[in-house]
């Protein structure tokens, strides 16, 4: 399972969720909590680069893909649209492209 924007406020959740086996609504599957969980932020895959991620994807192989990568700050993102329509629509086109190409189901939570 791969996770992208795993230092982030979701990234970060997600993972402990998957580590502990529980979350609010109830219990994880084993399969779930089984899962290897490869866990990348923006320094080791920039999402908005198509040809990084068709090379990381292909290499890592993954079985899922979930996307928790964001531009999320609200004044931030009003200021700064063309970082914002990368990260949030770019990045996320890239991973469901590579992901395609591979055969991975993609998760986009965004």
């Amino acid at each position: 399972m791969l996770i992208t924007g795993c230092k982030g406020q979701l990234g970060t959740e997600l993972q402990d969720i998957i580590r502990c086996g529980k979350a609010e609504i109830g219990e994880v599957s084993e399969t779930i909590k089984e899962s290897n969980v490869i866990a990348l932020d923006v320094d080791e895959l920039d999402i908005t680069n198509l040809e990084e991620v068709n090379k990381k994807i292909t290499f890592l192989s993954p079985d899922v893909v979930i996307n928790c990568a964001a531009a999320t700050n609200v004044d931030g993102c009003e200021s700064n649209e063309d970082f914002t329509f990368k990260v949030n629509s770019i990045g996320s086109r890239n991973l469901a492209i590579a992901s395609k190409k591979t055969r991975i189901f993609i998760h986009l939570i965004i």
